[in-house]
């Protein structure tokens, strides 16, 4: 084993011994990160680098990247973005229907400005060419209530 004390690793600084794991086969050692905190670490991951620091690090970096938003952000792509289910989805915060983070779909909005008012909750809209991502006004069909649009499928898989 070999004497780490008062080593220095990235943001640790090594400042006793703590114990062996012998399951582990690694010696632990007491660590101050530069932030404070201080916790027990493996040698290994100290002398492999992949300890760097408590966490303070990544904080940092979540901070950092957190403070960028909408068009300021990386990954912004105008304000449209495409769901894991196929359908479009616009930026609309403050809408009633927006997800957590503020995207409501696409075809959502083209029928409520068809309409000229918002949906209610129990309406549905209805892609008449089965293309999620087609949400031109003549490809949707409004539904009163979902059960409507359900119904309307099961006669449609009966033809």
């Amino acid at each position: 084993m070999r004497n780490e004390l008062g080593n220095k690793y990235e943001r640790w600084t090594v400042i006793a011994y703590s114990h062996y794991n012998e399951r582990h086969r690694s010696a632990y050692w007491l660590c101050r990160c530069t932030c404070g905190n201080v916790k027990k670490v493996n040698a290994n991951s100290l002398r492999a680098g992949t300890s760097k620091s408590c966490g303070c690090i990544q904080k940092e970096i979540a901070a950092l990247l957190g403070k960028r938003k909408g068009k300021e952000h990386a990954s912004w792509r105008g304000g449209k973005i495409t769901d894991g289910h196929g359908y479009t989805k616009i930026k609309a915060e403050g809408h009633k229907r927006a997800d957590k983070w503020g995207y409501v779909r696409e075809h959502i909005l083209v029928m409520e400005k068809m309409l000229g008012r918002s949906l209610n909750n129990d309406e549905c809209v209805h892609h008449c060419n089965g293309d999620k991502s087609d949400n031109r006004p003549y490809n949707l069909r409004l539904f009163a209530t979902s059960g409507k649009h359900t119904a309307y499928h099961f006669e449609l898989r009966r033809q």
